[in-house]
C-alpha cells in the first residue's frame, strides 16, 4: 500500500500548551502503538492563544506560540526520524478576524474595495453600506458606545495611531487624518487623539469616515454582509473558489507535500464552500499524490458525490453506524416510557424538535444569509423589470430552506441543476407550501429563480445558507434538545433510528470496500458531542430502561431539596445520562459542560441572550447533588452492570474499527477510556506516560487473565488496539481498505449478540455487543471458523477450524482476533 495510504492515525490536538516540542516527545509511543500517520490539528497561525487552530489569521505562516518555524521543522524531521507521515488538517472556508493579527483582513477595513485582498473575503460589497464593511462588535447601540469611552482613538502594539473597540484594535484610512497631521510630532497627533476621544460627535464623523459600520451586536446581525462560518462572526468566509485566493491559502501545505512533509490532507468543513466540487478538483491537480479526506456529514444511507476528487471521509458515517450497534431496538419503546414518565408529558418528535430548532436559527442567527439570497431576489427580478415583495420573498425563502430535507445541493457554478437537485427543491416546495399557502406564489418564484440556468450567484448561496441553517439548527440546537437517549445525538446522526442491526452493518461495510475503502473510521474526534467511551455508557441504558427509569426516578426524589423551581426536567434528565456517561467527573466540567449544553439548546438561555438565574439555577444544581452521599451511592451502585458492559463494548467498538473496511483512527488518549464530553473538555490534557507505561507492561508479556484483571483502568482497550495495529502493520495485505469482505454467520443468536467478520479470508474478528441483554437471555451463540490454522493474537491461542461456541472462544479475553497461519 503506498505510503500516503496511511496504516492508521492518530490525533493530536496542537494549541499552546501542547506545542510542536510536546507532540515530539509523543512520537514514539505513537510509532509504537503502530499508527502510521500523526494527524494534527491546525497549525498555521491562528489568533492569539487559539485553542483549536481553526481561526487561521495568516496561512502562509507557521503558529510561533507552537513553536513556528524551527519548532516546525524539528516536528518533522522527528516525524521522519520515527517513519511517521504526517497529515494536516486544512481550513478552506474560513480565516479569524477578531484581532489585527489577520493583515489581509485589516488591508480590507483599511482601504475598503481597493484592497487588493478585498476580493479574498466574501464581501457583498454592493449592498447598500456605501462600501463598507460591518462589524457586529459594539456592545451597545453606537452613542452610547462611543459616549461611555468603549470605542475611542489609540495607539496598537505597533505604535500606529488605531481605533480601538475595548481591546480590538482597527485600522484608520487615510482620509481619516486632517492635512500634515502624519507629519506632526507624536505630542500633536496624542492631542488629536485626546480631543477626538473627548467628543463623541466628532468621533462618530472620524468613524463615518472608515470603510467599516461598528454595530451594535445584538441588532446588527441583520445586516452584517460578509459571509460568516454558520453564524460565527470572528470567522469570515474567504473565496477559495477563486485561484488565486486558492494558492495564496494553501501554498505552505501544498509546499510541504511537494516537499514530502505532509502526506495526508484533512479539509475542515467542504459543506460551506460555494463550489466543493470544484475545490477539491483543484486541492487534487496541485496535490495528485496526497491522501485527502473530508469533513462530509452524511446523512444515513447517504454516500460521498462520485464525483468529488477525495479519497473519503472523516469518519462521521462509520461512526454513527458503529455507534448504533450497541443501542438495543428492543429498548426504544421503554426508553420512551421512560422520558415520558420523568417529563410528565409526551415529548416532541425529534422531526418536530428539528423544524423548530431550523426555523429559530433562521430567523435569529442567520439572517445575513436570508437577506443576502431575498438581495439577489429583487436584484433578478429588478433585471427583469418584474417586482417582487420583499417580506413575502424573505418568508418564501425561510420556509423553502426550513423543507429542504437535505444539508445542501452541490449545483456548480455555470451548471444547471442535477435532476436529483430539482426533486430535492421541488420537494421542498411542495413541503413549505402545503406548511403555508398563503406563501403558494411566492415560494413558486422563489423555485423557480433557483432553477435559473445556468447557476449563478443566487443558487449557490441559497446552498450555503441550506448548509449553516441544517448544520446550526441540528447539530448545534436540535441534538441539544431531544433527551430520550442522548449517545445518539452525534453528528451526522438520527436519534430517532434507535440502533442499527448486523445487517446494515455488514452491508455498509461491504458496499464501503467499493464506494469508500480510504476513509478514516473514527470513533471520536474534536468535534463529537460525546467521546466514544461515554456514548457506550449511555447507550447501555437501552438494554435495561425499566431499571433506568426507576433509577432517574429515585434520583430526582433524592435531589427534590436541591432543585431551583427554574430547573426544568429536561435539562435534569440531561444531566443524569450525562453523569451515567461520565462519572466520575469534577464539578467543574459537569458545571462547564451544562452551561454550553442549555446555551446550545436555546429554550431557556443562548450565546447570545444568556438568562443568568436559570444558569445559576443548573450550576448550583450540578453542584449541589454531587455533594448528595445518597444520590451518588444510588448512581454507583447503578452504574455497576453499566460500566461492565460499556467496557466489554468498548473492546468490540475498537476491534470493528481496526478490521472494517477504510483507515482507523485514533483520537489522542482514547485508547484507553474517554469519558470526554464536547469541546472543549475533549481537549485536556492526556496523560501519555500513563499510556506508554502501560503499552509497555503489555509488550513485555502479560496473560489475557492479567490483562482482563484490569479491565477498569481501560488496559484491555490499549491490548486490542496494540495488537490490531500491529497485525495491519505485518501482515498489511489482509487488511487493505479494499480487501475481501465477509459477514460470518453467527448461529443460536436470537438478539444478534455477536457480531462476526472475515477479511482477505485470513482475518476473523468476533465481538460481544448488547451485552447486558444477551446475559439475561438463555441461549449459546456459536460460530463456524473457516478452514485452516488460527492464532488468536489476543490470547496466543491456536484455534482449530470447525464449530464452536462463542463463549469457549471468548473465554480467556471477551473479544477475538484471528489470524490464519
Amino acid at each position: 500500500m503506498s505510503n500516503r495510504i496511511p496504516r492508521a492515525t492518530y490525533r493530536l490536538q496542537l494549541h499552546p500548551s501542547f506545542d510542536f516540542d510536546r507532540a515530539i516527545e509523543v512520537l514514539d509511543y505513537v510509532a509504537e502503538l503502530g499508527a502510521s500517520h500523526c494527524y494534527f490539528a491546525p497549525y498555521l497561525t491562528a489568533t492569539r492563544g487559539s485553542s483549536h487552530g481553526y481561526d487561521v489569521v495568516d496561512p502562509a505562516r507557521v503558529r510561533e506560540d507552537l513553536g513556528g518555524e524551527a519548532g516546525h521543522a524539528r516536528l518533522c524531521a522527528a516525524l521522519k526520524a520515527r517513519g511517521l507521515e504526517q497529515m494536516v488538517d486544512v481550513v478552506p472556508n474560513h480565516m479569524g478576524i477578531d484581532s489585527d493579527d489577520n493583515a489581509w483582513w485589516w488591508d480590507v477595513l483599511e482601504k475598503g474595495p481597493t484592497s487588493p485582498f478585498a476580493h479574498f473575503f466574501d464581501i457583498e460589497w454592493n449592498a447598500d453600506l456605501d462600501g463598507k464593511v460591518v462589524l457586529p462588535i459594539l456592545p451597545s447601540e453606537e452613542g452610547t458606545a462611543l459616549a461611555s469611552g468603549h470605542v475611542r482613538l489609540g495607539r496598537n502594539e505597533q505604535g500606529k495611531v488605531v481605533v480601538l473597540v475595548g481591546e480590538r484594535a482597527l485600522p484608520l484610512c487615510e482620509a481619516s487624518f486632517s492635512s500634515g497631521l502624519e507629519a506632526c510630532s507624536d505630542a500633536g497627533t496624542d492631542s488629536w487623539m485626546q480631543r477626538v476621544n473627548g467628543y463623541p460627535i466628532e468621533l462618530a464623523q472620524l468613524l463615518e469616515k472608515q470603510f467599516y459600520k461598528l454595530v451594535y451586536w445584538r441588532t446588527g446581525l441583520g445586516i452584517v454582509n460578509y459571509r460568516r462560518f454558520l453564524d460565527i462572526s470572528s470567522l469570515a468566509a474567504i473565496r477559495v473558489e477563486d485561484a488565486h485566493v486558492f494558492q495564496s491559502t494553501h501554498r505552505r501545505i501544498l509546499d510541504w507535500v511537494r516537499d514530502g512533509l505532509v502526506s495526508g490532507i484533512r479539509v475542515d468543513h467542504p459543506d460551506g464552500l460555494t463550489d466543493p466540487e470544484g475545490y477539491f478538483q483543484a486541492l487534487r491537480k496541485a496535490a495528485p499524490e496526497a491522501w485527502i479526506v473530508g469533513e462530509k456529514v452524511l446523512s444515513p444511507g447517504e454516500w460521498l458525490p462520485e464525483n468529488w476528487a477525495v479519497d473519503g471521509t472523516t469518519g462521521y458515517d462509520f461512526l454513527n453506524l458503529i455507534n448504533g450497534l450497541f443501542v438495543d431496538p428492543n429498548g426504544a419503546e421503554g426508553m420512551d416510557a421512560a422520558l415520558e414518565a420523568f417529563l410528565g408529558r409526551t415529548p416532541p418528535t425529534f422531526g418536530t424538535i428539528c423544524s423548530e430548532s431550523k426555523r429559530l436559527v433562521l430567523n435569529d442567527l442567520l439572517q445575513p444569509e436570508i437577506n443576502r439570497v431575498v438581495r439577489l431576489l429583487q436584484k433578478r427580478t429588478q433585471d427583469s423589470n418584474a417586482s417582487i415583495e420583499v417580506e413575502q420573498t424573505r418568508r418564501a425563502v425561510l420556509e423553502l430552506a426550513l423543507a429542504l430535507d437535505v444539508g445542501r445541493s452541490y449545483a456548480r457554478p455555470g451548471k444547471e441543476l442535477s435532476a436529483q437537485e430539482q426533486a430535492d427543491l421541488d420537494r421542498a416546495a411542495a413541503r413549505a407550501t402545503a406548511e403555508c399557502p398563503e406563501l403558494d406564489h411566492a415560494i413558486a418564484r422563489v423555485v423557480d429563480q433557483l432553477s435559473h440556468v445556468p447557476v449563478d450567484e443566487l443558487c449557490l448561496r441559497f446552498q450555503q445558507l441550506t448548509c449553516a441553517a441544517m448544520a446550526k439548527g441540528i447539530e448545534d440546537t436540535a441534538l441539544y434538545r431531544y433527551g430520550r437517549l442522548t449517545s445518539l445525538n452525534e453528528i451526522g446522526g438520527n436519534p430517532e433510528r434507535f440502533g442499527h442491526s448486523l445487517r446494515e452493518f455488514h452491508q455498509y461495510c461491504a458496499r464501503a470496500t467499493m464506494a469508500q475503502p480510504l476513509s478514516l473510521l473514527s470513533t471520536s474526534t474534536h468535534d463529537t458531542k460525546r467521546a466514544e467511551d461515554t456514548r457506550l455508557r449511555i447507550s447501555a441504558l437501552s438494554e435495561i430502561p425499566s431499571a433506568w427509569q426507576a433509577a432517574v426516578q429515585t434520583w430526582s426524589e433524592l435531589n427534590a431539596n436541591l432543585a431551583d423551581p427554574l430547573l426544568d426536567k429536561g435539562t435534569e434528565y440531561l444531566l443524569y445520562q450525562t453523569l451515567v456517561g461520565t462519572w466520575p467527573i469534577t464539578p467543574e466540567r459537569l458545571v462547564a459542560y451544562m452551561r454550553k449544553a442549555i446555551r446550545e439548546a436555546k429554550q431557556y438561555t443562548s450565546w447570545l441572550a444568556p438568562y443568568v438565574a436559570y444558569e445559576t439555577a443548573v450550576s448550583d444544581f450540578a453542584v449541589a447533588l454531587l455533594k448528595n452521599a445518597d444520590f451518588l451511592q444510588s448512581l454507583e451502585s447503578f452504574l455497576v452492570p453499566v460500566l461492565r458492559a460499556s467496557r466489554i463494548h468498548a473492546l468490540t467498538q475498537t476491534l470493528l474499527k481496526l478490521t472494517a473496511p477504510g483507515i482507523p483512527d485514533v483520537y489522542q488518549g482514547t485508547e484507553l477510556y474517554d469519558t470526554s464530553l464536547v469541546d472543549p473538555d475533549n481537549r485536556r490534557p492526556v496523560s501519555f506516560a500513563e499510556r506508554r507505561a502501560m503499552l509497555g507492561e503489555l509488550k513485555r508479556g502479560m496473560s489475557p487473565e492479567l490483562i482482563m484483571a484490569r479491565l477498569d483502568e481501560g488496559l484491555p482497550k490499549l491490548w486490542v488496539l496494540y495488537q490490531g495495529l500491529q497485525l495491519r502493520r505485518e501482515r498489511p495485505e489482509i487488511l487493505t481498505p479494499t480487501s475481501s469482505y465477509e459477514p460470518i454467520h453467527v448461529d443460536a443468536d436470537p438478539l444478534d449478540s455477536v457480531v462476526a467478520l472475515l477479511r482477505s479470508g485470513e482475518c476473523l474478528a468476533v465481538g460481544q455487543r448488547l451485552f447486558l441483554a444477551s446475559e439475561r437471555a438463555k441461549y449459546e451463540p456459536r460460530i463456524t471458523i473457516p478452514k485452516g490454522d488460527w492464532l488468536n493474537r489476543l490470547t496466543g491461542e491456536r484455534v482449530a477450524s470447525g464449530t464452536v461456541e462463542v463463549s469457549a472462544l471468548c473465554s480467556r479475553f471477551p473479544v477475538a482476533l484471528l489470524v490464519k497461519s
